[in-house]
């Protein structure tokens, strides 16, 4: 079962790094990374119990988690003070696994997840790859959710990448939402 906090212990959540850790005083790359994953370590233990696939952070500070449930992916957005304030389980259409391996954030607040599944996606008419031919492996899939509204639960636009075996590690939205 999950588990979430209305709000953080202590008040609101750091996303950056003190001044110290971010520039050339850390020279080694290690003791910066290290400083990254005990910075979100402490954010995290404070939202979410279980383990995310992806997350992100926007410019107003919002943290976004993606996570997969069998086959669907969970998508959660989360104020900077801890308030959960978007919400959605998007479905897929059939059985099989998903595996969400990256998500964007573009600058009008929307959610750019990427990932790989075997099940089937209901994708949007102006889909790259509305389908795959045949049964097999996992295929790369990309999916717009407009994380704006909270009453905003189905994906703007999905796609498969192709119809051969793909694996998508990460997706990046440029600042026009490319």
């Amino acid at each position: 079962p999950r588990t979430c906090t209305s709000s953080p212990a202590g008040g609101s959540f750091q996303w950056s790094l003190p001044e110290a850790s971010r520039g050339a005083s850390t020279p080694d790359p290690f003791d910066r990374y290290s400083a990254f994953l005990k910075l979100y370590g402490q954010n995290l233990k404070r939202v979410e119990a279980d383990v995310a696939d992806a997350m992100a952070v926007d410019a107003q500070g919002n943290l976004y988690i993606a996570s997969h449930a069998l086959a669907d992916v969970d998508l959660r957005k989360y104020a900077p003070n801890g308030s959960l304030i978007y919400a959605s389980l998007i479905r897929s259409c059939g059985e099989g696994f998903l595996a969400v391996a990256g998500l964007a954030i573009d600058g009008a607040g929307r959610a750019w997840i990427a990932g790989n599944t075997t099940a089937c996606l209901a994708t949007t008419p102006n889909a790259v790859q509305p389908r795959f031919s045949h049964a097999g492996p996992a295929r790369g899939f990309v999916m717009l959710v407009d994380t704006t509204k909270s009453s905003s639960v189905a994906p703007l636009y999905v796609t498969y990448l192709s119809d051969v075996d793909d694996r998508i590690a990460a997706i990046r939205v440029d600042s026009e939402g490319n």
